[in-house]
């Protein structure tokens, strides 16, 4: 076999093997069993995410808040939570696709507990493939 042939074999193979790994990493998926590495109410949480304490990659963690809104697009459930003062910054959880039946139940105005995958803060903090732990 030439040796042009062999590198693009191994090249495909490796491509496949970072896919493969890639897509089965347990932070894509549901976040259920997931332990998160720290629990936070949403005001601590912008606090920490602005001053740059919790953005250092990518974890899991979970916060506590009031709902403030709950929106559907495109078969894409979003709950938006506040924290306890008038600030307009607040933590984005987009939802895990096997959460549709828990978020319909979420009213603005609940306060929950919500696990997911920390992925950094814009105006808003960002969270996905969130799951609620707790409602209240």
């Amino acid at each position: 076999m030439r040796r042009s042939a062999r590198f693009s074999y191994v090249l495909i193979f490796m491509l496949i093997s970072q896919c493969f790994l890639g897509c089965n990493d347990p932070l894509n998926g549901d976040l259920t069993s997931v332990k998160p590495s720290s629990v936070y109410t949403v005001a601590q949480l912008i606090s920490e995410s602005r001053s740059a304490k919790t953005t250092d990659g990518e974890h899991v963690i979970a916060v506590k808040g009031t709902v403030h809104e709950v929106n559907t697009v495109n078969g894409r459930h979003t709950i938006l939570l506040k924290g306890d003062t008038a600030d307009e910054t607040f933590v984005i959880c987009d939802m895990n696709t096997n959460q549709s039946t828990t978020t319909q139940a979420v009213k603005s105005g609940d306060s929950i507990l919500v696990k997911g995958l920390l992925k950094g803060i814009l105006k808003d903090v960002i969270m996905l493939n969130c799951v609620v732990v707790k409602t209240e």
